[in-house]
């Protein structure tokens, strides 16, 4: 049985899906490559692939944008900064103002970002042309 989704509701979750294909990816990536690399160059290495796999997604399946990569990359990584920004300020105050386990800080991160990153990406990010 498939549930009726508003076409909204549906791009929520393939946005999320993304999302969550994007984190797995990132720790195999860091996982194999710290093997052979420092931890840190790992990471930065996994976020830089999945950043492209996100955009592509994203523009293609996700908002199904016809703009050009070049009109859309620069909102794209500047969003990816703000969020990222972001998720390390609530970070910090999860952690210290609320005394939250630095375990369960970014459940509580993700739950904040994910629905503005959602809605930065639709409607300026990916935003259709009229």
């Amino acid at each position: 049985m498939q549930l009726p989704l508003q076409p909204n509701q549906r791009q929520f979750i393939q946005f999320s899906l993304v999302g969550f294909l994007n984190t797995v990816l990132t720790w195999i990536i860091y996982w194999c490559l710290i093997l052979i690399i420092p931890a840190t160059l790992a990471i930065a290495f996994g976020y830089l692939v999945t950043s492209v796999i996100g955009f592509i997604l994203n523009q293609k399946k996700v908002f199904k944008s016809t703009s050009t990569a070049k009109n859309t990359y620069w909102k794209y990584y500047l969003l990816y900064g703000a969020t990222l920004l972001l998720s390390m300020g609530l970070t910090y105050v999860w952690t210290t103002s609320f005394q939250l386990s630095q375990l369960t800080a970014p459940i509580f991160t993700v739950a904040f970002t994910l629905p503005i990153n959602f809605l930065f990406s639709k409607f300026w990010v990916f935003k259709r042309s009229r």
